[in-house]
């Protein structure tokens, strides 16, 4: 997510719903991320923002695990 701006210190709302465009912490199959949700024809896609690392899209189904935890209401940088 570098090329959102976020390197470091996240603040979520895990209250939140989740909806399109907003950067979320997701929990699928196993793995944590921090992505951009999109939906696309009614489907979640989770998008990058870092495209140095040319990470995929996750494109989950009805067959994985997926859960969005908590929408990115701001950052925090440490100074020391």
């Amino acid at each position: 997510m570098l090329d959102a701006g976020i390197c470091e210190g996240i603040i979520l709302d895990r209250g939140l719903e989740a909806r399109n465009n907003d950067i979320v912490l997701a929990f699928i199959n196993g793995q944590l991320t921090l992505k951009r949700l999109k939906f696309v024809q009614g489907r979640p896609e989770l998008h990058p923002e870092n495209e140095e690392a040319a990470y995929p899209i996750f494109k989950p189904s009805e067959y994985d695990n997926f859960q969005i935890l908590g929408v990115l209401v701001g950052i925090c940088r440490r100074y020391r």
